[in-house]
């Protein structure tokens, strides 16, 4: 499941170059006092919320890039166009950014709320529930909650009855998820790749995938470090999803050579398997 590697944090001036234009220069200038003060990106909300959706989406953009973004920046600058929020890590955005962006009427087509090194507690399933079931949840199609520690199965059950079209879904170190999850998600047949590594998913999860309607279309699954994981979930996923092309299963401790030996079906055809025999 690619994603993008977070930008290491420094000095925002390096964006900056003798070519800069007088709008860039007052994009940075606004970035900068954020960075240095503290607190939302202007004291004065209405001021930003006043500027062009072109703009927004810049500064919005640069903020997230740093990490700097926080609830308070997002009210003044989400609108109802914005089709990509990436806030991976960024530590003040909380559900509230959540209700602003349902508030807003945003169509998102991608959600980004990872936290790459550390958990990210401030979203849970009360957030992405809101949002869901507001404009975001017909066109979502991507959503990564990496490490969103608080986020569990009432979430996905929001997600399974709101979002038909979500096709990319990354759940790592997700402590709250478990089988619910995977049974509720299940029946979205527009869903390719599922990550639910270093969660509680067992066989009874994975086999939902298998039996569910997004089997014909799933190609990637993670459940890596799942320890209620056997050889009969690795066997039937194999069997079931023919299009499946990445599988991984490392760090699973009840799944033997088994499993190994049934991923000759689909080794001609597999990009990525990574696997774990005890």
């Amino acid at each position: 499941m690619a994603s993008l590697e977070p930008r290491a944090p420094g000095s925002l001036s390096v964006l900056l170059s003798p070519t800069s234009t007088l709008q860039q220069l007052c994009l940075v200038s606004l970035a900068t006092a954020r960075q240095h003060v503290g607190g939302a990106v202007s004291p004065d909300s209405a001021a930003i919320a006043g500027l062009p959706t072109r703009l927004k989406a810049k500064l919005l953009r640069l903020l997230t890039s740093r990490g700097l973004l926080c609830d308070d920046d997002v009210r003044g600058l989400v609108f109802s166009e914005l089709a990509t929020f990436d806030a991976r890590d960024c530590p003040g955005v909380s559900d509230d950014a959540l209700v602003q962006l349902a508030e807003a009427g945003c169509r998102l087509q991608t959600l980004s709320l990872r936290s790459t090194r550390v958990p990210q507690p401030a979203i849970t399933s009360t957030g992405i529930a809101r949002l869901v079931r507001g404009s975001a949840g017909a066109t979502l199609l991507r959503l990564d909650l990496t490490r969103c520690t608080s986020v569990g199965n009432s979430a996905m059950r929001a997600v399974a009855e709101h979002c038909p079209n979500l096709a990319h879904l990354n759940l790592l170190a997700c402590p709250n998820i478990s089988d619910d999850a995977l049974e509720a998600v299940s029946h979205l047949a527009q869903l390719q790749c599922v990550n639910v590594t270093r969660t509680t998913v067992t066989d009874r999860g994975v086999e939902a995938l298998a039996m569910g309607a997004c089997a014909s279309r799933l190609s990637e699954l993670h459940v890596a470090h799942c320890r209620g994981v056997t050889d009969d979930a690795v066997v039937l996923i194999i069997d079931s999803c023919p299009r499946l092309r990445n599988l991984l299963f490392h760090g699973c401790p009840l799944v033997t050579e088994t499993s190994r030996l049934r991923l000759g079906a689909m080794a001609s055809g597999a990009k990525h398997l990574t696997w774990t025999v005890y």
